[in-house]
């Protein structure tokens, strides 16, 4: 991801947000006259389910008091936010200073080390999908009306609000670097999709989207499944592919050549 070129000074805070083990985006708030780059978090968080129900396992030190967590962040990594006056972060994760593998970007940094260890250079790319909603009467939320859309629409038809080009407009903001945006088969579904990148942007990209919508008074709901109608698109789907350029291992020539591996369809929580 890129780097921001205000200093850290100009912001009043900053916020991090680092994906745990749900794809949730854990973190906290940061005031910048602390001038702190780093704080803990209580490793029991990867213990937690969905519903805040705590599985006793060794990996989260359940027995041993659930100790700190660590996540660290260098200054010049962060970003503009799309919050006032909030410069934000993916920090690292680590356990009594050692990378702390349960973390998902751990996971992927040592995969893509793996994969260049044999000589290739991994390229990741994520399609997600989400509804956009609105509140109902009784409080709840349910998806936007949108009787004259369609899957593969653009524009006020399927869109009547904007809430997508203002979410456009803040994932560029920030640095987010989308490929395309388009409806989905149901009422207010949703299709994103991020350029390939060695880095993963999902916690980041569903942070956003939910957060940009309360402006206008709707809310962007990571969807696992339909809405409620059954369609094609009954499970949301969260794809992602490896593209990798072979190197050859004795020599700096720059001439490459393309593999692509494919996973199938993953299917993803709603939560979070």
């Amino acid at each position: 991801m890129g780097r921001t070129t205000t200093p850290i000074e100009e912001y009043k805070r900053i916020r991090l947000l680092w994906p745990d083990h749900l794809g949730l985006a854990r973190g906290k708030y940061l005031p910048t006259r602390t001038k702190a780059t780093s704080t803990g978090h209580s490793i029991a968080v990867f213990a937690l389910g969905f519903d805040r129900s705590l599985t006793a396992h060794e990996g989260a030190y359940f027995y041993e008091g659930t100790p700190d967590l660590e996540v660290r962040f260098e200054p010049e990594e962060v970003r503009p936010g799309w919050e006032p006056a909030t410069g934000l972060v993916i920090p690292d994760v680590f356990k009594d200073g050692e990378p702390l593998m349960m973390a998902p970007r751990n996971v992927l940094k040592k995969a893509i080390e793996d994969w260049d260890k044999l000589g290739y250079e991994p390229k990741v790319g994520l399609e997600l999908e989400a509804f956009l909603m609105k509140r109902r009467e009784d409080g709840g939320y349910g998806p936007i009306d949108t009787p004259g859309a369609y899957v593969y629409g653009t524009g006020s038809a399927v869109d009547p609000d904007g809430v997508l080009d203002e979410l456009m407009e803040t994932c560029e903001t920030i640095g987010l670097k989308l490929e395309s945006v388009h409806s989905e088969y149901d009422n207010g579904q949703f299709e994103l999709t991020l350029n390939m990148t060695t880095r993963s942007r999902r916690a980041m990209t569903r942070s956003c989207s939910k957060s940009s919508p309360r402006r206008s008074r709707r809310a962007a709901a990571s969807c696992a499944r339909s809405s409620g109608n059954p369609s094609p698109s009954a499970a949301g789907a969260a794809p992602m592919s490896i593209s990798a350029s072979r190197r050859p291992a004795r020599t700096r020539s720059t001439t490459k050549q393309p593999m692509t591996v494919s996973r199938p369809s993953l299917v993803t929580s709603s939560a979070g």
